[in-house]
């Protein structure tokens, strides 16, 4: 009911109508003749004062979404308040059930029905003047679902690819401005809002600490595709491949990826970029952090004042967040001035890290 009135889906006599009914019932159970005198006697009298017929329609309705309940016994039937959740808990039980909804709200895909029936908890919860710190035991709560814990995701892909199974699911791109799913109940508006339908043999998931993402590489139509993990959403497994097939598919996937950086699967470009050397002597700390951080790329130039450093990798998206944080790391550590040229640059293919 107070997810109707929210959406605006109630009208303005109907709100007036109900919600004496719903205080009336609140003390003793009645019956309808006796709740039509209850309307009709609380009513605005700028408002149509209902009929039987209205009344009953509005019990039935009542009724049907559990707001209500009818009482056992002859008729005329009587209707009470359907609160036994809240009544027949302890304050210890209520609490624990509100901690639950309150985490389950806030970490799971959002439910409308699962925020209001943690706000009429609180509100229960708080008429009985229970602890104000007992209802707010979390201090944060992250509230973009698909953002929360990619670990979280991990196991469903990886229990398909362990069974050789394919995966449906619904995805949205980084670039795309919705992250979400949902199921309007406006009639007016009953499209529904959705991502991308997505059919792929999953291959392998890949962790980038540099942004602190994992991905999901995988075999469609197109061919080797890449997924963030935090776009998808509502995925199922499929059925499952031979394990040959499965094999073919990695080994494609091996040799897309055999000179990504990190997952991209672009057109494999030879980076060359100068690093210049510290200038105060002794250990050459900006060589010890390129060839421990520079993967398989090697040093093909040297001179006392700097060296170049050559790499062959598909397309420089992602060679140059790396780039970019070996900059500021050196740029840091250094204990003398700033010399007035870049630490690191690009020679070649004229393109500046």
């Amino acid at each position: 009911m107070l997810f109707l009135f929210r959406a605006k889906s109630l009208k303005e006599s109907e709100s007036e109508r109900l919600s004496p009914l719903l205080a009336a019932m609140n003390d003793k159970p009645l019956t309808a003749m006796e709740l039509l005198d209850v309307c009709c006697s609380d009513l605005s009298a700028d408002l149509p004062v209902p009929d039987e017929k209205t009344v009953r329609s509005d019990l039935k309705y009542l009724e049907e979404v559990g707001v209500i309940r009818r009482e056992p016994g002859p008729r005329p039937y009587r209707y009470r308040i359907y609160n036994d959740l809240i009544q027949e808990l302890s304050h210890e039980e209520l609490l624990d059930l509100y901690d639950f909804v309150d985490v389950m709200a806030n970490t799971q895909v959002p439910s409308v029905q699962g925020y209001l029936l943690r706000d009429g908890l609180k509100k229960h919860l708080s008429r009985e003047q229970a602890d104000k710190q007992a209802l707010e035991p979390f201090l944060y709560k992250y509230h973009y679902y698909s953002r929360i814990l990619d670990e979280a995701h991990l196991f469903s892909p990886l229990h398909a690819i362990s069974g050789r199974r394919k995966v449906k699911f619904i995805y949205f791109s980084p670039k795309t401005e919705k992250s979400y799913t949902s199921k309007n109940t406006n009639p007016l508006f009953e499209r529904e809002a959705s991502g991308n339908q997505v059919a792929v043999l999953p291959l392998r998931i890949v962790y980038d600490h540099q942004y602190g993402r994992w991905y999901l590489l995988a075999h469609g139509r197109q061919g080797i595709t890449k997924f963030r993990m935090e776009g998808i959403t509502q995925l199922e497994e499929d059925e499952a491949v031979s394990e040959e097939q499965f094999l073919a598919r990695r080994r494609e996937l091996e040799d897309k990826t055999a000179t990504s950086w990190l997952v991209d699967t672009g057109v494999p470009v030879t980076v060359r970029a100068r690093f210049y050397n510290p200038d105060e002597p002794g250990r050459n700390f900006v060589k010890e952090r390129v060839l421990a951080q520079g993967q398989w790329g090697r040093i093909v130039e040297e001179d006392t004042e700097s060296f170049v450093y050559e790499i062959t990798v598909n397309g420089t998206t992602e060679i140059k967040p790396w780039s970019r944080e070996l900059r500021v790391q050196l740029r840091s550590a250094r204990t003398g001035p700033v010399p007035p040229r870049n630490d690191c640059g690009m020679e070649g293919d004229s393109r500046l890290l």
